[in-house]
């Protein structure tokens, strides 16, 4: 079956040009073909460029059988899976893939979910969450997640739960199998049965940005109080396009959070303005045509016991609705942190021994659609 390049937004699948996925629908005409299909999709190379949603289908098989050397970039991006059936495998002898964050979110019985690759090929930069029912299939050969062949596992994070092991082992990868550089969250309930170089982290120490000295800073988000997530990356091809301004509060400049998304939602690109002009400028390449422009404020990230905050960090609480605290004084949290009716809505709040100010959400903006400005070069 031919591959319709009408459902990817540029490209021609070699290395200078690849297809450009940005879509639903191009995600799926990648990953419907078979291994009858290895002249079509083998040895090409692919991006993505916006997140992907596939959560509201009732269920998806994965057929990536027929990628063959391919290389697949996700610049950072999310796809989120609904329940998975079949033999759902991302990429039979892919070649590498990177970049990428997959949400699982369920498996029919006996659905295989993994990634494997050619002998030398590399996974990298690739966040694994969600959950499964169950891991079960006719075979122990087939019990995999990221490869059963030889190749490098580089700056990966697994933070899973699965209900029901069968048969075991979990992460046993095969001859040669090495987690270079990866971390595997203790709560997660996925099993690592091989030697290679990776690392456990506890549930505790999972929020924690120096639990994971490894992870490449170029690639992964850092940050106490949250888990790492992947950097979105923008599209460094041809041609390039923009969306820059301005964002003011009352009329005067602010410094805000910018969020660029496609027709679908998916998130393309983010940057904070300047805090001194309000100025921003998002690279949006290589969309053309009308995004969504989202204007909001940075309210930072859920409080953590034990922690110690400078001045200008942002938290809030469990239950937030409205409101954030900005650190005025720098301190340490407590190891029991104030129930969410103890946090006020104005003024100041001493927790442990930081203090933090309590200030308002401004109302969020939104400009769709948006034309980006296409830069001559």
């Amino acid at each position: 079956m031919a591959l319709d390049t009408s459902k990817f937004l540029a490209g021609n699948g070699s290395e200078i040009a690849p297809f450009i996925i940005d879509s639903v629908d191009g995600f799926i005409e990648v990953f419907r073909h078979d291994s009858d299909s290895e002249s079509i999709l083998g040895y090409k190379y692919f991006e993505l460029v916006t997140d992907i949603d596939l959560s509201v289908m009732e269920s998806f098989r994965l057929n990536g059988s027929g990628m063959k050397g391919a290389h697949f970039n996700g610049n950072g991006h999310s796809v989120i899976f609904p329940m998975l059936t079949g033999s759902s495998t991302l990429g039979w002898d892919l070649q590498s893939i990177r970049n990428i964050h997959f949400h699982l979110n369920g498996n029919y019985d006996r659905t295989i979910f993994g990634l494997t690759t050619l002998h030398g090929a590399t996974v990298s930069a690739v966040y694994l969450t969600g959950y499964l029912n169950h891991w079960r299939s006719t075979s122990s050969n087939y019990n995999y997640f990221f490869s059963r062949y030889k190749n490098q596992v580089v700056n990966s994070l697994v933070n899973l739960k699965i209900d029901e092991y069968w048969p075991t082992p979990m992460l046993e990868g095969g001859t040669g199998l090495d987690y270079i550089n990866s971390y595997f969250i203790e709560g997660s309930t996925v099993k690592v049965n091989n030697g290679g170089n990776n690392a456990m982290i506890s549930e505790d120490a999972a929020f924690l940005a120096s639990s994971y000295p490894a992870l490449d800073p170029d690639d992964w988000v850092l940050q106490d109080g949250a888990l790492p997530q992947l950097k979105v990356k923008p599209y460094s091809g041809k041609p390039i396009t923009r969306i820059a301004g301005t964002t003011k509060l009352n009329g005067t400049p602010a410094s805000r959070r910018v969020t660029i998304t496609d027709s679908n939602g998916g998130r393309i690109s983010r940057s904070m303005s300047d805090p001194e002009t309000g100025r921003f400028e998002v690279q949006t390449s290589p969309f053309k045509n009308g995004v969504t422009v989202i204007v909001d404020d940075d309210i930072g990230y859920e409080i953590q016991p034990n922690k110690t905050y400078s001045v200008g960090d942002k938290i809030y609480h469990s239950e937030y609705s409205g409101i954030f605290y900005e650190c005025t004084n720098a301190g340490d949290s407590p190891e029991t942190l104030p129930v969410p009716s103890e946090y006020p809505e104005s003024g100041f709040l001493t927790i442990g021994t930081a203090t933090f100010k309590a200030k308002a959400v401004n109302k969020p903006q939104i400009f769709s659609p948006v034309r980006p400005e296409i830069i001559l070069e």
